[in-house]
């Protein structure tokens, strides 16, 4: 499986040159979009901002409401064909 010490081999180069264009202020504006301390500082904004709302949210009273509904029996005289109702 391993080659001869002695074996000739020969070596090819695969690396070829390409240039590149950086553009330094787009690399600049992502790398301080991306630093903690700033993302920190807009995660404590949005939190302040939601916080904000909430409060003014409360400020409001909660409404609630509820329901009850009663059926009225009919009188007995109507089970024996009789209307008791005009």
């Amino acid at each position: 499986m391993a080659i001869d010490v002695d074996a000739p081999t020969q070596i090819v180069d695969n690396l070829i040159y390409q240039p590149v264009t950086i553009d330094r202020q787009q690399l600049r504006a992502d790398s301080l979009r991306q630093r903690p301390e700033y993302r920190q500082s807009k995660l404590r904004a949005s939190a302040a901002e939601a916080l904000e709302r909430q409060t003014f949210r409360n400020f409001f009273p909660d409404v609630t409401g509820t329901g009850c509904l009663r059926r009225l029996r009919r009188p007995s005289s109507t089970r024996r064909g009789r209307s008791a109702w005009p």
